[in-house]
């Protein structure tokens, strides 16, 4: 089995459409609007897509921007090498994004990461998968 992909409602739908698309190279492959409901698809890279989803009768969220809770807390996407995470985390931050951590080397050969919030608020972390940084480092 493998995710097939993970959906949000959003009152900010082509904020957060531009956003996924624009900073992380997603592509549009379905857009449409059905009763109340506009649901925006945006594949990346592999086999998964983010589904966004405007409906007026959804009330906004009572959660704080960032702030970490139960149920799904944050989304992550692979970037091609640590320079690239490093290159978008100082984009967004230049953006006007909120950075939640900087780009950060946790020691080891398998994480690599840093932590924005997307236009509603919600967690993204830009990660390094780990055979890149073993590749990167020599120690592949």
């Amino acid at each position: 089995m493998y995710f097939g992909h993970v959906a949000m409602y959003t009152d900010n739908l082509k904020a957060m459409t531009d956003f996924y698309c624009g900073y992380f190279g997603g592509t549009v492959f379905y857009d449409d609007t059905y009763g109340d409901q506009h649901s925006v698809y945006i594949a990346f890279d592999q086999d998964c897509y983010l589904e966004l989803m405007d409906r007026a009768s959804i009330p906004p969220s009572l959660n704080k921007p960032g702030e970490e809770r139960e149920g799904l807390t944050h989304i992550a996407l692979n970037a091609e090498s640590i320079s690239r995470v490093n290159e978008l985390t100082a984009q967004l931050e230049k953006d006007g994004y909120t950075v939640i951590w900087q780009p950060t080397d946790y020691g080891t050969d398998r994480f690599y990461e840093s932590c924005v919030l997307d236009p509603d608020g919600n967690r993204v972390e830009i990660c390094v998968h780990e055979d890149v940084i073993r590749r990167e480092r020599g120690l592949a």
